[in-house]
């Protein structure tokens, strides 16, 4: 009996250990996990910022030859009637 209740302690133990190995896996997938998360998540934000970063670059561009065309156009407006 001592020798069999030696074996199950020694099973118990390794069960433990093995318990404990996959408790840390678990834990380490798990951070990576929240570590993707939160790449994504980041690279979502930049991806939008980008975006309309760019929506307002190419807005003001238009803006601006919207109104060097009224420049234009008044000049030319001006000088025919000068003429």
């Amino acid at each position: 009996l001592k020798a069999e209740l030696e074996s199950l302690k020694e099973l118990l133990h390794t069960y433990e250990t093995s318990n404990q190995r996959k408790d840390q896996v678990i834990t380490n997938l798990s951070q990576v996990l929240d570590r993707q998360k939160e790449k994504l998540e980041k690279m979502r934000s930049f991806m939008h910022w980008r975006l309309q970063h760019a929506e307002a670059k190419e807005e003001a561009h238009a803006a601006q030859v919207a109104q060097q065309h009224y420049n234009m156009q008044l000049k030319k407006k001006v000088w025919f009637g000068w003429h």
